[in-house]
C-alpha cells in the first residue's frame, strides 16, 4: 500500500510537471512587485500579542506560508510563500522567499524563485541559500543571497548528468563558505556536489560539516521523516540507502489515537526532535533515539495549532515559531525545554 506524504512539504510530482509542460504556452502575468504597498497594508502590527506567550512577528493576506527556517542565532526566519487562490500559470511555478526579524518583525528579504523546494539560513542570517526546481528547464538551481541588501552572491546549476533526481537535499556551512547538494534517482544512484561560495568552484567536502534542509531531511543529514504505514504515523528512516537502494528503520512516530493526520512537521535543529502538528490542532514533540520507542511530549492547548501550515524550533529550544493558514507567522514561548 503506497505510504502517505507528510502534507506540509512540497515536493515534484510527475503529474505537476506534466501540469507545468501544458501550462507554459499560456503567458506569465502578474508577478507580485517587491515591497508592494498592498502587501506592506496587509502586513499586522508586528508586536501584536495573542494571547498564551504567543505573538504575531508578521502576516500577510492571500498567502500559505512553508518550510520554515531560522538562523542560529535565532534572529531571523526564513518561509517560502505560496499564494492560497491560484490564478494563473506563474503562480504554480514561482514562489515567493521571504526573510523577516524575529525581534521587529520586519521584513528583511523577499525574491521571486521558480519552484524554490529547500531554503536554508547561515552565516547567522547574514546568507540564504535557495535550492529551486526549474521543472519548466529540467533542472536544480542553487542560489545564495546577501539577506540584507538582496544581493545575488553565488549561483549554480546542479549536475544530473544521465540521472534523473528524485531526492535533492540542500546543505551549507554555518559561516555560508560551502554550498552542497545531496541528490539520489530513482534507482538510488548518488550524487554529490559542493561549491566554495567565495571562489565559487567545485569541492570535496564531508557532509556532516553541513546543516542540511528539503524533503524532511534531519539538519545533520542523518535521518529521513515520511509518511509510514500503519495510519497517520511517520516513520524516520537512514538518510543514507543501502546497497539494495532500502533504508533501515529508525524510528516510528504514531500518536495514540492511531486516527490523526499530521499537517505539518519539522526537526529540531539539533536532529534529535520531531516536532508534528496534527489536523486536529495538537502539537507533540517526539524524541528521536535510534532504537528506542518514541513518547511524545504535548506542546500547548489542545487545538491551539489548529489551521498550521508549518512549524519549527528555536535553536534555544524557549520558542516554537508556526504558520497559519491566515498568512501569519507566530512565536510562542515554551516554559519547558
Amino acid at each position: 500500500m503506497p505510504e502517505p506524504a507528510i502534507p506540509n512539504r512540497r515536493a515534484p510530482t510527475p503529474a505537476l510537471a506534466f501540469a507545468a509542460l501544458v501550462l507554459s504556452a499560456l503567458v506569465f502575468a502578474g508577478l507580485w512587485s517587491r515591497g508592494s504597498t498592498q502587501r506592506e497594508a496587509l502586513r499586522d502590527d508586528p508586536a501584536e500579542h495573542t494571547g498564551r506567550g504567543t505573538r504575531v512577528i508578521w502576516k500577510e493576506a492571500g498567502v500559505n506560508v512553508s518550510t520554515l527556517v531560522l538562523a542560529a542565532d535565532d534572529r531571523c526566519l526564513a518561509g517560502i510563500l505560496y499564494k492560497s487562490e491560484i490564478r494563473s500559470a506563474d503562480d504554480h511555478l514561482r514562489q515567493r522567499v521571504i526573510a523577516v526579524d524575529i525581534e521587529s518583525g520586519q521584513p528583511l528579504f523577499d525574491s521571486l524563485e521558480r519552484h524554490p523546494i529547500a531554503i536554508c539560513l547561515a552565516d547567522c542570517g547574514r546568507s540564504l541559500a535557495v535550492l529551486s526546481d526549474d521543472i519548466m528547464n529540467r533542472r536544480f538551481i542553487l542560489r545564495m543571497y546577501e539577506v540584507r541588501s538582496g544581493a545575488l552572491t553565488f549561483e549554480a546549476e546542479v549536475p544530473q548528468g544521465d540521472a534523473k533526481w528524485s531526492q535533492v537535499f540542500l546543505g551549507m556551512s554555518h559561516d555560508a563558505r560551502i554550498i552542497a547538494v545531496l541528490a539520489w534517482d530513482a534507482k538510488y544512484k548518488e550524487g554529490a556536489f559542493a561549491w566554495n561560495t567565495e571562489t565559487r568552484k567545485r569541492i570535496e567536502f564531508n557532509s556532516g560539516n553541513c546543516a542540511w534542509s528539503g524533503q524532511m531531511i534531519s539538519p545533520d543529514g542523518q535521518l529521513l521523516a515520511h509518511g509510514g504505514w500503519p495510519g497517520p504515523g511517520i516513520r524516520i528512516l537512514s538518510a543514507r540507502p543501502r546497497d539494495d537502494g532500502s533504508r533501515s528503520s529508525v524510528s516510528f512516530c504514531l500518536p495514540d489515537d492511531g486516527e490523526t493526520w499530521p499537517a505539518a512537521a519539522a526537526w529540531s535543529p539539533d536532529s534529535t526532535r520531531l516536532l508534528v502538528v496534527y489536523r486536529d490542532g495538537t502539537l507533540l514533540d517526539w524524541r528521536i533515539a535510534p532504537g528506542v520507542g518514541t513518547l511524545p511530549a504535548r506542546i500547548g492547548n489542545e487545538g491551539e495549532f489548529q489551521d498550521c501550515t508549518d512549524v519549527a524550533l528555536s535553536y534555544t529550544r524557549d520558542q516554537v515559531f508556526y504558520a497559519q493558514r491566515d498568512g501569519s507567522i507566530r512565536a510562542r514561548t515554551l516554559s519547558g525545554k
